[in-house]
């Protein structure tokens, strides 16, 4: 099963996490598909956590790596659909304010 949904639309890519969780075993892929996207047309980047309830450590480093590459290139990341339970993780590390949320 893929673990990622690609949708374009107006210029804008959204990345829908398909498992339950963001760790070492789907990073990878992530930052393959940003990395795939950072010198195209492509206005922004926003990664959907509607299927999300866990991140661990791992998947807190590679959204910030993403994040930098992103913004390197003059484009916006955003996270969206996030519950709770993953909002109040980004909270804790105080990376809510990094992205916005």
């Amino acid at each position: 099963m893929e673990t990622f949904e690609k949708t374009y639309n107006n210029g804008s890519l959204s990345i829908l996490i398909k498992d339950d969780s963001i760790g070492l075993t789907n990073l990878n892929d992530l930052n393959t598909i940003v990395n795939s996207e950072l010198n195209t047309d492509c206005k922004d980047i926003e990664i959907d956590f509607s299927n999300v309830n866990s991140i661990n450590s791992s998947g807190l480093g590679i959204l910030i790596a993403c994040y930098k590459k992103v913004k390197s290139v003059n484009k916006d990341l955003r996270l969206v659909n996030l519950n709770d339970k993953i909002l109040n993780v980004f909270r804790i590390t105080k990376l809510d304010s990094v992205f916005g949320l």
